[in-house]
């Protein structure tokens, strides 16, 4: 019987002989080789284990936002019978609605429920300090600033207590779990292919591990008779996920035996899927049209243009309204910096590549800005007011006017200079892509990664802006506006 090779499995001289170790990549990879007839135990703890952890990295945002409103609704009515000299207040609906929202804008700003925290448990732990923390001044202030009533410090004390261990707890025996074991993957692809989404896991998934490839070819002696019995095939194997690289049709009849496997229980998916649901990202370099036409991608729903449209224009006003004050010390601060323009406008690409004038304050010299290019770090035409301004996003606020008339929208991807798209896209294919959906103030790539200045960065913010134009929603946008906060607070340019 043909199984997979799992290194600390192998015995035989035989198996040896197919083993093939990836230079440079953590793990070492095998093909398929004979390891016995035995079967074992598929439902071993180690594989309970990494089944949790492979069901707790799938669990979404909003899944884990009912979760914590549960949480927070328990903590306080905890906290009230913990403290009996508050029956007024108990009495109040309001308060269990402040106390939800509040959790609930607390753990959006600091991006607790995203995926990527099970993977530091330093970060994790911070981020759930600051949230609950966080959740009970904002619910304090509500109290004493909306209502006008008076809540005890033991109150708060025990509703932050209660808070932090309900929502620790879950997420903190996932981190655990997820740093003592990981999500076992078998590649079908080449060697070359194997590598290099080794060489991705073991930089950005430490929740995952590659314990082997298939490249179609089976060894000598073993017919395709030998695959038959795929149940017994997919128990021996001992992984959890069957990833498919861009290229697994060109071998042999590798599909149809991994539609046995699916028939078997086996979880079998695509490269672009698994990088979506496990990353929240587009693998660009895997993809092709077809891609775009599966994708199923509307950019002109009239419901979802009315409620983006309709968030665009209550944000923007707001802004340029209650932020004049800003604006204006803004304005004055550039001239006594010595620049006679304060704005500075260049044409931007819009949706569908529809040129557009796009505004800023102006953050280099008057004349220096004419290099069409990316800014570098410490660029030395960048004044001192504006390095401020860039490292704080100020700069930006100008283009609140632009969201204003319909050119821009809050959240989207950053718009670039048309000459430079037409550069990227000579290295990066589908780059002018993006332009699908109106472009944005900030956007995902903006929070998950940094200030892009040469082609690769442009590569791997067009993987998040690509996630973002299929998976758009209202609620996504919200979550990201939010998470744009922790980003200014941050610091970025």
């Amino acid at each position: 019987m043909v199984q997979a090779a799992i290194l600390d499995k192998i015995s035989s001289p035989c198996a040896r002989d197919f083993c093939r170790e990836v230079p440079g990549s953590v793990i070492p990879l095998v093909r398929w080789v004979e390891i016995g007839n035995s079967v074992p135990n598929r439902w071993n703890y180690k594989s309970i284990l990494r089944n949790f952890v492979k069901n707790s990295l799938t669990i979404s945002p909003l899944s884990w936002q009912v979760y914590e409103t549960v949480v927070a609704i328990t903590a306080l009515s905890l906290a009230y019978v913990l403290t009996p000299h508050s029956a007024v207040l108990h009495t109040n609906p309001v308060m269990y609605l402040a106390v939800v929202l509040a959790s609930a804008l607390a753990s959006n700003v600091t991006g607790l429920h995203e995926r990527r925290n099970l993977a530091n448990k330093f970060n994790l732990v911070s981020n759930l300090l600051v949230s609950s923390l966080s959740s009970t001044l904002l619910f304090a202030l509500f109290v004493n600033l909306v209502l006008f009533e008076h809540i005890g410090r033991w109150i708060l004390v025990f509703y932050w207590l209660i808070l932090f261990a309900g929502l620790a707890t879950p997420k903190l025996l996932m981190a655990f779990a997820a740093s003592n074991i990981s999500v076992r993957i078998l590649w079908v692809g080449s060697y070359d292919s194997a590598e290099q989404f080794s060489d991705f896991l073991a930089k950005h998934g430490r929740h995952y591990r590659l314990a082997g490839y298939w490249d179609g070819q089976l060894p000598a002696g073993f017919g395709k008779q030998d695959l038959d019995s795929m149940w017994s095939f997919y128990r021996s194997l001992d992984v959890d996920h069957i990833v498919l690289s861009k290229n697994a049709a060109e071998y042999g009849d590798v599909l149809g035996y991994c539609y046995k496997a699916a028939q078997a229980g086996c979880t079998i998916v695509d490269e672009c899927t698994f990088m979506e649901d496990a990353f929240e990202q587009v693998p660009v370099e895997q993809i092709n049209e077809n891609w775009f036409f599966r994708s199923h991608i509307t950019i002109n729903g009239k419901f979802q243009d009315i409620a983006k449209r309709t968030v665009d224009i209550i944000l923007s006003a707001c802004v340029l309204t209650l932020g004049l004050p800003i604006l204006g010390l803004i304005w004055l601060a550039i001239r006594l910096g010595g620049e006679k323009k304060v704005f500075f406008t260049q044409v931007r690409m819009g949706q569908f590549g529809v040129p557009f004038k796009m505004y800023k304050f102006r953050t280099m010299t008057f004349g220096t800005e004419v290099r069409a290019g990316w800014t570098k770090n410490r660029d030395i035409r960048i004044t001192k007011v504006g390095r401020f301004l860039r490292r704080t996003r100020l700069d930006e606020l100008p283009q609140f006017w632009n969201v204003l008339k319909g050119d821009m929208s809050v959240v989207g991807p950053r718009p670039e200079i048309p000459e430079l798209v037409s550069v990227i896209e000579k290295d990066v294919p589908y780059f002018s892509f993006r332009c699908w959906a109106k472009p944005g103030i900030t956007g995902m790539a903006q929070i998950r990664y940094r200030y892009c200045s040469d082609i690769a960065d442009a590569r791997e913010k067009l993987k998040y802006d690509l996630f973002y134009i299929k998976n758009w929603s209202i609620l996504m946008d919200l979550q990201i506006i939010l998470r744009t906060v922790t980003a200014l607070m941050k610091g970025s340019r």
